[in-house]
């Protein structure tokens, strides 16, 4: 042993753990395999991240750029286990809208900063601050790797992760809202993807023969399915974690992404539910339809409260209209052409985006009306995703119809308990009242640049900017009333 590298080391011991599963009555050591392959990784993360650190010493952004881009792959296979570190995984890969200030605060920071001053702000100089905390980070997140600890690392958290990381992939990093700025996306779905099969690969075992070969059939076409749409770099990527920019991959290849991301999720949780003896999965990630932020105050004056309902009564005009156009989009749709359908869709849009503002005060309605697949446990395939978005998603990915037809008639029933909210407003302070719509002001604008800036909103209809604008007029339509 003492002629081995600490790499070689690493290696060696994933055999051994990988070996020691055939034999092993606990899952224990399937489990310690699976962190012995990313511990692997985080070896060569930090090889990767020194290297990005010199480059941002240095005044060549496109090296840096270069260098952020190389330092990207490691993390996002090891990314699968996040849950077991969850401090270490906000400071190196958490995204703005994580925050509650967004990119103002102090605690963004990690590889999203960086990206976000090297690829938008095309500045070295922002970005240099952050490279020495990230690459200490990582140095404690290959020592919590390398100690493999059971109190940290366990069957289910290893299960719970690929799962929740298989979904998040096609409900929620399918928008590109990975990497916005940098347009990195599909490196980060291979690697994620790598990471997963990482930590289940030592299952197989554990999971009935047909069950298994589904899910490697499933993974299989996930790799040709990205081989096919990055013919160039493929699975494996190119030179220096080469991509194709995900700017460039079609809505019908992001379908196809898409479809397949589920199919693989929909064998996973077959594999998991052997593996766990029918137990599902617990904790999977739980997305919310907007950042929480906390009360701005504890009492309300009677000038507030009259200022508050003043607000909502500017919506019940915008409420009538959304029923109006929502019936529009129906007929439109019942007529058979999917171009006017469209047209009809994106004229529905703009009032809820305005009424939105309020969401806190009527949250049931706004999950079935406007809450993207991420918010669900299951994306997609979660029978609680419902509302605007599948509708887009049918009229705009799909080009189906009578699922549009579906999905709109479902949400004009939402609509309408909508409005008998918003009339009856001044009876209801519990849910309209200060407080709610303060949190929800402070908190869709933020959530705008730090989250919807990467089209999370229109994935599919590429009609972002129009939610951008009706966001901004819900909220200029309550600061003025309120201040």
């Amino acid at each position: 042993m003492a002629g081995l590298s600490r790499m070689d080391r690493k290696v060696l011991f994933a055999v051994v753990a990988l070996l020691a599963c055939v034999s092993g009555q606990s899952s224990q050591p399937r489990v310690d395999a699976g962190v012995a392959a990313l511990a692997v990784q985080c070896e060569i993360q930090q090889e990767s991240v020194s290297a990005l650190v010199d480059a941002l010493d240095g005044d060549d952004l496109d090296a840096a750029k270069a260098a952020y881009q190389a330092a990207r792959p490691p993390y996002e296979q090891i990314e699968v286990l996040a849950a077991c570190f969850e401090d270490l995984d906000e400071a190196i890969d958490a995204r703005a809208y994580a925050f509650d200030t967004g990119e103002l605060g102090d605690d963004f920071v990690g590889f999203h900063r960086i990206e976000a001053c090297l690829y938008r702000e095309n500045d070295i100089e922002c970005a240099r601050p952050y490279g020495r905390p990230l690459r200490r980070t990582i140095n404690e997140l290959c020592d919590v790797l390398d100690a493999s600890s059971s109190e940290v690392f366990n069957r289910g958290k290893t299960w719970d992760g690929a799962l929740g990381l298989t979904v998040e992939i096609g409900s929620k990093k399918i928008a590109s809202e990975e990497e916005t700025y940098s347009d990195l996306s599909l490196l980060i779905f291979r690697e994620n993807l790598k990471g997963i099969w990482a930590v289940i690969s030592p299952f197989e075992d554990e999971v009935e023969v047909e069950t298994w070969e589904n899910l490697e059939a499933a993974f299989n076409t996930m790799v040709d399915t990205l081989n096919e749409v990055d013919p160039e770099n493929g699975f494996e990527g190119g030179e220096g974690a080469a991509a194709k920019p995900y700017s460039e991959v079609t809505v019908e290849e992001r379908k196809l992404i898409s479809d397949n991301i589920y199919a693989f999720f929909l064998a996973l949780e077959a594999a998991n539910m052997e593996v766990r003896d029918g137990q599902e999965a617990e904790n999977l990630p739980e997305g919310a339809t907007r950042l929480q932020l906390g009360p701005v105050a504890s009492r309300q004056t009677e000038r507030q409260n009259q200022a508050v309902l003043e607000g909502v009564a500017k919506f019940e005009e915008l409420c009538a209209n959304q029923q109006e156009l929502a019936s529009d989009l129906l007929s439109a749709i019942d007529t058979g052409d999917l171009d006017a359908s469209r047209d009809a869709y994106v004229a529905a849009r703009p009032p809820y985006e305005q009424i939105e503002v309020l969401a806190g005060s009527f949250e049931e309605e706004d999950t079935n009306i406007d809450s993207r697949p991420y918010a669900h446990n299951r994306g997609e395939l979660d029978e609680g995703f419902r509302g605007m978005h599948v509708a887009e998603y049918c009229l705009f990915r799909d080009d189906d119809l009578d699922c549009a037809r579906a999905a709109v008639t479902d949400v004009q029933g939402t609509i309408d308990s909508l409005c008998a909210k918003i009339d009856n407003a001044a009876n209801d302070p519990d849910n309209f009242n200060f407080e709610n719509t303060w949190d929800g002001l402070k908190a869709l604008s933020v959530e705008v640049p730090a989250k919807k800036i990467s089209s999370e909103e229109e994935t599919w209809s590429d009609h972002s900017l129009l939610i951008f604008t009706n966001n901004a007029k819900g909220i200029e339509s309550q600061v003025k009333i309120l201040s």
